[in-house]
């Protein structure tokens, strides 16, 4: 009886530290992944665009990032979690590796194309592993902390980029230093995982009949018509606001507007790590349908007045800078309540192809406004009112969930 007690206290303390390589490795690859996207700004410095060129590196990130999605999220689902998350990691250093040393345009954009691929791709088997691995109230915790770490990658590219703006030389050893050290880690870490035991039950039963109208009155108990609708509405709504925002305003818009593009991504990121930090505490207590209703309507009425001061020329850059920063702050309470919705509105055996489905829309409409950006060159506020339109869309759908969704923190459909 002794010796089975033992074993399994030694079975526990196992899984235990597995699961803590786990958090480590998630939150280093999201932290890579925030590094590479800011690098995405970066490396126009480490290797010019011919003139008439400059959408070229930002398209070539969001394409990698829209077909990283759609290819790891169906793999992940057919052939497990752990390989793909294996696979990424071997992607995503050769891709930055070679940024490192590329000696032209041609040769950088490949690079940015196939760190981004992997690595945008790898959040969508994240947030399945995620879910499937831990329960709540530890889960939701974990899913707003690990994708936090992306914020921090920025902020911390930012600061380090600050001081080596200079010397493109050092820029290139931080590159591909850093980064190596950070996959060494991973790649360490992700060779002891175990394969999802929700997905292996997943494949062995199947849900060939899936359909969430009935899960949802059934485990919800949802009595109003057309869940889907609604719930894809909320989710391709308010996951657009967070890609193009981040995007756009946290790493793109200092380059482009302010000429202080490592300042802006340096407070706005400083201001999103913080608020995601401090969500992560009450994620416990708050109802998860709640918290799309604090953040989206908020950002949007925050992006809207500036539009309209800019439009007016009743705002200084420096006001304009405050605004966005606090949108910032409420933008990782917004992301953290898109992570948890994606992962658990769908069945184990299709959470990550429709992760990857929602985010693949998000990342095309954020294509198309960077060809918007890059080519046609708007106006401030014209910007402004562009990332308005996409901000008041987001808080609809927000809304719209808060008086007709559902409660799902509380149970889970798979």
């Amino acid at each position: 009886m002794d010796t089975e007690i033992k074993f399994s206290g030694n079975q526990h303390s196992e899984k235990k530290g597995k699961n803590i390589l786990f958090i480590i490795s998630g939150s280093l690859s999201m932290f890579l992944w925030g590094m590479v996207l800011y690098l995405s700004v970066s490396v126009y410095d480490l290797e010019p665009l011919p003139p008439g060129y400059g959408f070229l590196y930002p398209i070539m990130a969001a394409l990698s990032l829209l077909t990283g999605n759609l290819f790891f999220g169906h793999i992940s689902d057919i052939y497990g979690r752990k390989i793909p998350f294996i696979l990424s990691s071997i992607l995503s250093s050769s891709g930055i590796m070679f940024a490192s040393i590329s000696q032209n345009y041609v040769e950088m954009s490949f690079s940015i194309f196939l760190a981004n691929f992997s690595l945008g791709g790898e959040e969508t088997v994240l947030l399945s592993y995620i879910f499937e691995l831990f329960q709540n109230p530890l889960r939701s915790r974990l899913i707003i902390w690990i994708t936090n770490m992306a914020n921090a990658g920025v902020f911390f590219t930012a600061v380090s980029l600050f001081f080596l703006s200079d010397n493109t030389i050092q820029i290139r050893d931080f590159l591909g230093l850093s980064s190596l050290i950070i996959l060494v880690l991973i790649l360490m870490t992700r060779l002891r995982f175990q394969e999802s035991e929700k997905w292996i039950e997943s494949r062995k039963n199947g849900n060939k009949n899936f359909d969430i109208e009935e899960k949802a009155k059934e485990v919800w108990n949802y009595s109003g018509r057309h869940f889907r609708i609604l719930s894809d509405f909320e989710q391709l709504s308010t996951g657009t606001v967070i890609i193009t925002g981040f995007l756009l305003i946290n790493i793109y818009f200092g380059y482009i507007y302010s000429n202080e593009p490592y300042y802006v991504s340096i407070i706005t990121t400083f201001a999103g790590t913080l608020s995601g930090i401090i969500l992560g505490i009450f994620s416990k207590t708050l109802p998860h349908k709640i918290i799309p209703l604090i953040s989206f309507p908020t950002m949007a009425i925050l992006v809207v007045s500036a539009a309209i001061l800019s439009f007016y020329s009743l705002i200084s850059m420096g006001f304009l800078i405050v605004i966005l920063t606090a949108r910032s702050f409420m933008s990782e309470i917004g992301w953290g309540s898109r992570d948890l919705l994606q992962t658990e509105l769908t069945f184990t055996e299709y959470r990550s192809r429709h992760i990857s489905y929602i985010r693949s829309f998000s990342y095309t409409i954020l294509i198309f406004l960077y060809y918007v950006v890059f080519v046609l060159h708007p106006s401030l506020s014209l910007y402004l009112i562009i990332i308005s339109v996409v901000e008041i869309t987001g808080a609809l759908g927000a809304i719209a969930w808060y008086f007709r969704g559902v409660e799902t923190g509380r149970k889970d459909i798979s």
